[in-house]
């Protein structure tokens, strides 16, 4: 994907750098705020039109010889790009009223643009889950210890970001006795030994839904203000 960085010092003005160099069909991967002001990474038209094209082929191939959870995978990689080019549609529109000669910009202005940026974003995230959920069954595939691992690992609270690095370092004849190992050493994990009460200081509570945790940080609460008042 030949996708582009453009940064200026505002969004209409990193818009109006898009459209003069990728032409009036690009299409906004993603925005954020940088230290020169905005940055967006942006692609052709056609660079999209041809990932579809790819993608449609690939896809084709997968409902040959992949399980029913893969085909909608790639189902939802398709809507996401779909997404990608109506919302490029209306970036577009947005950056040709834009585009008019210098005004001063009205409140009115100012948030119908951070709108815009607010739905390009959600669809940036949205189109990273996708992609996420399409990695996620071909790992199950291919590595079903390792799927499993990832599983639990998000299950108990961790990102999924940090499971995945996790995983993509595991020795291939490692199992979760190395992954607990490995967040012992690099998190300061309490002991149970440890009064973190006595102790003080700031800690975090990891856990899937229903362990304890709201209940936990109740009592430690209560025997703080029984120590301390």
């Amino acid at each position: 994907m030949n996708a582009r960085k453009f940064i200026a010092a505002s969004s209409r003005e990193a818009l109006q750098l898009v459209r003069a160099e990728l032409g009036a069909e690009a299409v906004i991967l993603s925005n954020r705020k940088s230290a020169a002001g905005v940055e967006i990474v942006a692609m052709a038209g056609s660079e999209l039109a041809h990932l579809n094209e790819t993608r449609m082929v690939a896809q084709h191939a997968e409902q040959t010889r992949s399980a029913p959870r893969q085909r909608a995978a790639a189902n939802l990689s398709g809507r996401a790009l779909d997404q990608a080019a109506a919302l490029g549609a209306k970036v577009v529109a947005a950056q040709a009223e834009q585009a008019a000669p210098p005004r001063v910009e009205t409140p009115q202005a100012n948030h119908a643009a951070q709108q815009l940026m607010h739905e390009l974003q959600a669809m940036h995230d949205t189109m990273q889950a996708q992609m996420a959920g399409m990695a996620w069954s071909t790992l199950q595939q291919q590595d079903p210890q390792r799927s499993g691992l990832l599983r639990d690992l998000v299950n108990a609270g961790f990102s999924p970001a940090l499971s995945r690095l996790l995983l993509d370092k595991m020795p291939p004849a490692a199992d979760i006795s190395w992954v607990k190992r490995i967040l012992a050493h690099n998190l300061c994990v309490a002991s149970k030994r440890e009064d973190v009460v006595a102790r003080g200081g700031v800690y975090a509570l990891v856990g899937p839904t229903g362990v304890g945790k709201t209940t936990t940080t109740a009592k430690l609460a209560a025997r703080a203000v029984v120590r301390y008042g």
